[in-house]
């Protein structure tokens, strides 16, 4: 049994103002006076004071140029938030003060961004399927190419095809017609694809 219930705060300095604040808060419920009651009772247990000078303020200010006021309100707001609305005060405060909810930002955020990975190579594999099925259907055409008119063929396609993928349709060109004991790569490797075609079409 817990006979203190000190015992129960965090040791943490911020993290326990934060407690005793939502705790004084909460028992004051309906007689609170003023427009920042979270942050003045913060204030009180974390500076000793309700309303502390700007130069304390300024460990929990997001922008240095802020006002007391403006200062007192943002840290009003986020502890309203149970430390949701980081953006409101300095971060490295923010993470002191709700160091769970930093956890569940990066958490959040890790997730965020391999989902987004997942779905850029879902894309990239589907264009990539896509890409070989129409490499395969000028692969197929190619093979109706007659010998003098693959230097045309290879002209009127470099449009649509990258130098490896005429090279790749050439190649299948050769393996389908030619008849020789040479190897494609062993006779062109190094070619450009138009140097190639035209080659084939003395051959």
């Amino acid at each position: 049994m817990i006979k203190n219930q000190l015992a129960l705060l965090p040791t943490e300095p911020a993290q326990k103002a934060v407690a005793l604040a939502f705790a004084e808060v909460i028992k004051k419920e309906g007689k609170l006076r003023g427009e920042t009651p979270f942050a003045n009772a913060f204030c009180r247990f974390y500076f000793g004071k309700s309303r502390p000078a700007k130069s304390y303020l300024l460990v929990v200010a997001d922008s240095s140029s802020d006002t007391v006021p403006e200062i007192m309100r943002k840290l009003d707001r986020f502890l309203e938030s149970n430390g949701e609305k980081r953006y409101l005060v300095n971060w490295y405060f923010a993470n002191c003060a709700f160091p769970s909810k930093s956890t569940s930002t990066e958490t959040r955020f890790t997730n965020h961004t391999e989902m987004m990975v997942t779905r850029s190579n879902k894309i990239a594999d589907k264009e990539a399927r896509l890409r070989q099925a129409y490499l395969e259907s000028k692969k197929y055409r190619i093979l109706n190419v007659s010998q003098k008119d693959l230097p045309a063929w290879v002209a009127d396609e470099e449009e649509n095809l990258t130098e490896l993928e005429l090279n790749q349709c050439l190649r299948h060109w050769f393996n389908e017609h030619d008849k020789s004991d040479y190897k494609f790569y062993d006779l062109y490797y190094g070619y450009t694809a138009s140097r190639i075609a035209l080659d084939l079409s003395f051959a």
